[in-house]
């Protein structure tokens, strides 16, 4: 026996020392098990597989053995019977499994259940049959009972289905259930954990930010909506929505590299969330905006102080694989339900809230009010209108002269465009233009302004006008163009005009955006003859190395210096501190804004070159420039 059978007598060595044992006797069904006087019978758990494979007591290694080997002796001999109660088990629940099982007669009694089919039903008693529904067809949302589905002749069936757990209540489960000799039915109910775990993880990715686990866009905006339907009318408990932007987000992450940059993100949104009360949440729309909602606030105040509360957050540096990281943020406040009727509209108004306040300077905060608003549906609309305004030429030039402070004769212009909108009239620069820079039609716009001023001086010169030069402002993004110098030089060109009389003037926030990139363009710009002048200065980065690193020919003193002129101490000493380092580095010098004579007679005492603003004269359209020229010179006020 021992040597035919040693493969097999291996196999059932190995299953009987690893399945789940569980006694026959009091619990088979009747007529299942055959007339075998070997003791009594055992039935084996082999994975997925119920089988009686031995008989006798489970006692020490060499008994098991006896019996196993007994076992099959007696297969051998009654093979038929033996074989059938094989078939007849596959599929039988074990009273030790997590998962329940039970055992149905053909007349849809419950002949066994194991402990885990029990627990949460009947305590004690007979199991019930409990009702199992399944969808019949697929996809059609009708539902129909296992036990009937299995009537018409199934021998076996698995899938989803909603199991009766007690008291009515139903729930998914995965169900097995195969049809064994005799017409009775093993069942399984499984819980599916695995599946259950993998839905639950879906639901979660769809209402949450993958990087901070934080509410996303769609789960904050039902948080809201639901925060909002809790208001009973004439209890109206306020809240508000606050709306967070990280200021140079996109800085940090091209310095310090994008790893460091999702780091920092998720460090914000901790910090955050450790400062937030019971009932209020936080949610991450995505790239650097955060959301959150504060649920207790009673009026604008409350809403401003916990707005504050949040601000402080950004005070120390985060520590990220040991380097420090400061930031800081742009805020935009909204109070509920005053300010807004839906979670659509309360986000929308934070949200330009905290964009005007980026525009202001950025790291403060702002609550929304009507007037913001009306700022950004026009802000929407011009943004819309800005291309076709390229497209019908809706955009002129005007010419601001800029005055030689000994002679008073015209020495240059500056180019400033001007929108002459259909129906709004004449809007200014100061409106359009960061919007063009926020949409990218900058770079469209300022490429047109080039040509025009450049054109304006090639008919000057044949009108008979004084050959004087043109300065046209450069934009962040434009000069971020690899072939800008190359473009520029094509339009002075094909205008004829030298690019030596094209003077590019250029913002020290726009330098500094990306300086390496910045003085290699400069370095192109002045190869091809244009010169370059650092406008407002004194107003962005106020780094003095980038005066030799960028090799600027001009300076331009901003008006908000100027405008204390001549009796404002602390204007006195930056103009002065200006004009003597100009004078050092061989740079020419230009004060913008200059609006009355004592003013225009002080710069000039101090040694400023040219001088420009409304004293002298306001921007004039291109005709009216011309008219200027042929006069040759204007005479100083005063």
């Amino acid at each position: 026996m021992f040597k035919s059978d040693r493969s097999a007598l291996g196999a059932l060595l190995l299953l009987a020392c690893t399945a789940t044992v569980l006694p026959v006797a009091g619990m088979a069904p009747a007529g299942l098990l055959p007339d075998l006087a070997l003791g009594p019978w055992y039935w084996l758990f082999l994975g997925a597989l119920w089988s009686v494979l031995l008989a006798g007591p489970l006692r020490a290694l060499q008994g098991l053995v006896a019996r196993l080997v007994l076992a099959q002796r007696v297969r051998r001999d009654a093979k038929s019977a033996v074989g059938s109660l094989h078939q007849a088990l596959i599929g039988a629940a074990v009273a030790a499994s997590s998962d329940a099982f039970m055992v149905v007669s053909p007349a849809r009694e419950v002949v066994y259940a194991n402990a885990a089919f029990r627990s949460g039903r009947e305590a004690t008693g007979p199991a019930r049959l409990p009702a199992i529904l399944l969808e019949d067809p697929p996809g059609r949302g009708t539902q129909r009972s296992l036990w009937d589905y299995l009537d018409d002749g199934l021998a076996q069936w698995s899938g989803e289905a909603l199991v009766e757990m007690g008291s009515g209540v139903f729930a998914e489960r995965r169900v097995s259930a195969t049809r064994v000799a005799g017409g009775y039915l093993v069942v399984g109910i499984l819980d599916n954990v695995t599946a259950r775990a993998y839905r639950e993880r879906l639901e979660f990715m769809a209402s949450h930010d993958a990087l901070t686990e934080l509410l996303n866009r769609p789960g904050f905006e039902m948080r809201l909506a639901a925060r909002m339907a809790e208001q009973a009318p004439g209890r109206r408990r306020g809240f508000g929505v606050i709306q967070l932007d990280l200021d140079h987000f996109s800085a940090i992450n091209d310095s310090l590299g994008h790893e460091i940059g999702d780091r920092l993100l998720q460090a914000v949104g901790a910090r955050i969330a450790r400062r937030l009360r019971g009932g209020d949440c936080l949610a991450r729309f995505g790239g650097d905006e955060f959301c959150m909602l504060i649920d207790a606030a009673e009026d604008g105040d409350a809403l401003e102080s916990a707005a504050r509360e949040i601000q402080s957050v950004f005070d120390a540096p985060f520590m990220l694989d040991g380097v420090e990281v400061f930031c800081r943020a742009s805020l935009g406040l909204v109070h509920a339900p005053l300010d807004g009727a839906s979670a659509q509209d309360l986000i929308k108004y934070a949200d330009s809230a905290m964009n005007r306040v980026k525009r202001g300077g950025r790291g403060g905060l702002e609550r929304f009010s009507r007037e913001i608003n009306e700022q950004a549906v026009r802000r929407l609309r011009l943004a819309t209108e800005l291309r076709l305004a390229l497209r019908d030429q809706q955009f002129c030039l005007h010419f601001q002269p800029a005055i030689d402070a000994r002679t008073g004769s015209i020495c240059a212009f500056e180019a400033l465009v001007r929108w002459n909108h259909p129906v709004d009239g004449m809007i200014s620069p100061a409106e359009f233009i960061p919007i063009a820079e926020e949409t990218g039609v900058i770079n469209e716009l300022g490429d047109w302004v080039f040509r025009e001023a450049a054109a304006a001086l090639g008919r000057w010169d044949a009108a008979g006008g004084a050959r004087v030069g043109v300065s046209v402002n450069l934009s962040a993004r434009q000069l971020l163009q690899p072939d800008i110098a190359m473009r520029l030089a094509e339009s002075a060109r094909a205008a004829g005009i030298a690019p030596r009389r094209l003077t590019l003037e250029i913002t020290e926030t726009a330098l500094m955006r990306d300086p390496e990139f910045a003085a290699s363009q400069v370095r192109r710009l002045k190869r091809r003859g244009f010169p370059i002048a650092l406008d407002d200065f004194g107003t962005g980065y106020s780094s003095l190395s980038y005066l030799k690193h960028f090799r600027i020919d001009q300076l331009k003193i901003d008006r908000s210096f100027v405008r204390g002129l001549p009796g404002d101490r602390d204007d006195i000493a930056i103009t002065r501190t200006i004009v003597a380092m100009a004078r050092h580095l061989g740079l020419a010098i230009v004060a913008e804004g200059v609006e009355t004579a004592a003013q225009a007679a002080y710069l000039r005492e101090l040694g400023c070159e040219m001088l420009q603003g409304f004293h002298f004269s306001r921007p004039l359209p291109e005709a009216a420039a011309l008219a200027c020229l042929r006069e040759d010179a204007l005479a100083l006020a005063g």
